[in-house]
């Protein structure tokens, strides 16, 4: 990766049938104050509104790509996206959910500084009423040198120390492109298609991995 120019990051959008958020979603990502990414929307066989305003977006932002293609899927969708990455990093993104402003800024950051192949942050859960924190982020819960072992523990024991990281949920970590090498979405997986994808990842990882978790909600 050249020392030269900022790690750009490809972002994954499977879209399907989800007009309601799409907009603000994408709005979300608009707004991050890490400019260096490029959106890449997997139109999945919509027949709502979302093929419209994944276009209008990418007219209005040339960072956003559209791949339409016919039902398949979610996970035939992220695989339609990692066949179409180009950046130096790579991270999912739901088109119902939305990120703190700061949030590909803070993980680029620690990713970077400590050159690990995956950061993981938290999320929190949010309805019409919960007032979400969308300020500055300063106090980061950061816990550095998780082994492999430890990030397992993190992916799927439920009893897990953190507050805001456990869980086999792709969408909460920033990933090095590299390590992503040849690790695929189960296209025949209806539920737990993350938990599967984490799993391939795990097994991949060297014995002497080690990474690091931000115990504060930015998803």
């Amino acid at each position: 990766m050249s020392k030269s120019r900022n790690p750009l990051i490809s972002i994954i959008i499977p879209v399907f049938n989800i007009e309601k958020y799409l907009s603000e979603a994408l709005e979300s990502l608009i707004s991050q104050t890490y400019p260096y990414w490029r959106g890449i929307i997997i139109d999945d066989g919509s027949s709502d509104k979302s093929s419209d305003i994944a276009d209008y977006y990418a007219e209005k932002d040339e960072r956003f790509t559209v791949i339409h293609q016919k039902n398949a899927g979610v996970s035939a969708a992220r695989n339609k996206g990692l066949q179409n990455v180009s950046g130096d990093y790579v991270y999912f993104f739901d088109p119902d959910d939305i990120l703190h402003p700061q949030t590909l800024q803070i993980a680029i950051k620690e990713i970077t500084s400590r050159n690990y192949d995956l950061v993981t942050f938290g999320a929190m859960k949010f309805y019409e009423d919960t007032a979400l924190p969308l300020a500055e982020k300063t106090n980061l819960k950061i816990v550095d040198q998780l082994s492999k072992t430890e990030l397992f523990r993190l992916f799927f024991e439920e009893k897990y120390h953190c507050q805001y990281c456990k869980g086999g949920y792709v969408y909460t970590r920033l990933y090095k492109k590299e390590i992503l090498k040849n690790i695929w979405f189960d296209v025949t997986k209806k539920v737990y298609e993350d938990e599967d994808f984490c799993c391939k990842l795990y097994r991949s990882l060297d014995p002497n991995f080690k990474t690091l978790y931000i115990d504060t909600p930015l998803y």
